[in-house]
């Protein structure tokens, strides 16, 4: 932030969360075990494999483990940094690995794209998750909503940004 002048720069984005197959660390096994209380290697094949209800409850517990290690590892040294520069963090908060709802509450902008963002439903569930935080009391949504021009009759737009408060 050194580089810039100060006030510049007002906030700072991550996309969406496309790291495909980057649902392993080092330590994994290791803090799988610790905070769901059994070891996670002798079930591996059980992530894949559908053995219900056990596939189903180690998966759960798998998913869980990534999101706290998202949230604890990337979510909020990223909103301790913008806090700490005084730029808003903006974020796609969704993808791979798994994000779940609670999780927007390290963001100050959730922000989402796609076909599935054009609707109001999908922008609404979003600004839910900033209605729930304690961090801004006027948190903003944004939906950035790729268009098809030729589905839009006379329009050559190519995205719509729909901001909700």
């Amino acid at each position: 932030m050194s580089a810039v002048e100060p006030g510049s720069v007002t906030s700072i984005f991550t996309d969406s969360l496309e790291v495909y197959s980057a649902d392993w660390t080092a330590d994994l096994p290791a803090e799988f075990k610790k905070r769901r209380g059994y070891d996670l290697l002798p079930l591996l094949p059980l992530l894949e494999y559908d053995e219900a209800p056990r596939s189903d409850a180690v998966r759960h517990d798998f998913g869980k483990t990534l999101t706290e290690l998202f949230e604890e590892r990337f979510l909020i040294p990223m909103h301790e940094w913008s806090v700490k520069n005084k730029v808003l963090f903006r974020m796609q908060d969704y993808g791979i690995p798994p994000a779940r709802l609670s999780s927007q509450q390290f963001v100050d902008i959730a922000d989402g794209e796609g076909f599935h963002w054009r609707s109001l439903e999908t922008t609404r569930w979003a600004s839910s998750a900033n209605s729930n935080t304690d961090t801004d009391a006027d948190a903003n949504t944004n939906a950035d909503a790729d268009t098809d021009s030729t589905s839009y009759s006379g329009s050559d737009a190519d995205d719509i940004d729909l901001f909700y408060r």
